[in-house]
């Protein structure tokens, strides 16, 4: 239970002149609830099973045997690993828009080419089929 007072949600909730209660309040309003213990929060993220659960299941199904981690810290694990994935998204993103721009260059070099065969042809062989 100590885990979330330490946590950096607790400590933004708590301000000058804000009562103990009404912080504890607006940290139980930002933490999930435990799906086995409806009145509690989950404030404990297991990483062996991939959920959200309160210290009471903590404690007596998940560890010692499980990696457990505050949920304060699991969302700022989170949060990094999206973050990376979003700086990844994005240098792909630049470089399939830099092969396009190259891929549009080369269609433009290409069309260049056939635009000058074709007046090339149309100049040399067509007006002599015309003119006998």
């Amino acid at each position: 239970m100590l885990q979330r007072y330490r946590s950096p949600l607790f400590a933004a909730a708590t301000g000058p002149g804000r009562p103990y209660s009404e912080a504890v309040m607006a940290v139980s309003d930002n933490y999930p609830r435990c799906d086995r213990h409806d009145d509690r929060n989950a404030e404990v993220y297991c990483q062996t099973c991939y959920v959200s659960v309160c210290l009471i299941c903590a404690t007596t199904r998940h560890l010692p045997t499980h990696h457990c981690l505050d949920i304060a810290d699991a969302v700022d694990e989170c949060r990094s690993i999206l973050a990376r994935h979003a700086s990844d998204l994005t240098q792909t993103c630049w470089n399939c828009l830099t092969g396009i721009e190259d891929t549009n260059v080369r269609i433009e070099s290409i069309r260049s080419e056939l635009l000058y065969c074709f007046f090339f042809v149309w100049k040399t062989y067509i007006p002599g089929i015309y003119t006998g």
